[in-house]
């Protein structure tokens, strides 16, 4: 029997596929299982890092992406946007008082998690413990994301209609 082009290729396939279909149907994997080894399980090494560092984590984009720069973007772009001297000092300070208030935020959040975790790794977790863990964070998280985008309110007072719009297209904003 010959077989044509087309059959090694589908063999192939079959061949890969299998095992991996036969995988899925092998019970139901969770996508946290490369994590069950950490003794912190609340947040990844990445999400700490961020708060602690005052980083954004995406907590301003419906001001990024609705024409409100960001002042460490726009202090990263001086040039291009053809900041006064004026301008600087003002979005360096902008940014030095966002960035002050999402590191001790950060930190509140980090501790508040740390708790959360510890609640359920000690068993000791109930229903108003978990609550009043919950609520803390809630309050803290909005008040870091407050910050980071009274930060693109203030930068976008500071700049030019004609630098908000060359930001947007050095950011790729625009069409």
């Amino acid at each position: 029997m010959k077989m044509t082009r087309i059959q090694p290729i589908v063999v192939l396939i079959l061949l890969l596929t299998v095992p991996f279909a036969q995988a899925q149907h092998q019970g139901h994997p969770s996508t946290y299982q490369t994590e069950t080894d950490q003794s912190f399980k609340a947040l990844s090494a990445q999400d700490i890092s961020g708060y602690l560092n005052g980083r954004g984590m995406g907590l301003a984009k419906a001001a990024e992406l609705n024409g409100y720069p960001g002042p460490m973007h726009v202090l990263e772009a001086e040039k291009e946007l053809r900041l006064t001297a004026d301008q600087k000092v003002k979005i360096q300070r902008t940014y030095d008082t966002m960035h002050r208030q999402a590191v001790a935020l950060g930190q509140q959040i980090v501790t508040r998690e740390t708790a959360l975790n510890q609640l359920f790794a000690s068993q000791q977790a109930t229903p108003q413990a978990v609550q009043t863990t919950l609520d803390s964070l809630g309050r803290l998280q909005g008040q870091l994301r407050l910050a980071h985008l009274a930060a693109h309110l203030k930068t976008k007072q500071i700049l030019s209609g004609e630098q908000v719009q060359q930001y947007n297209q050095l950011r790729g904003y625009t069409k």
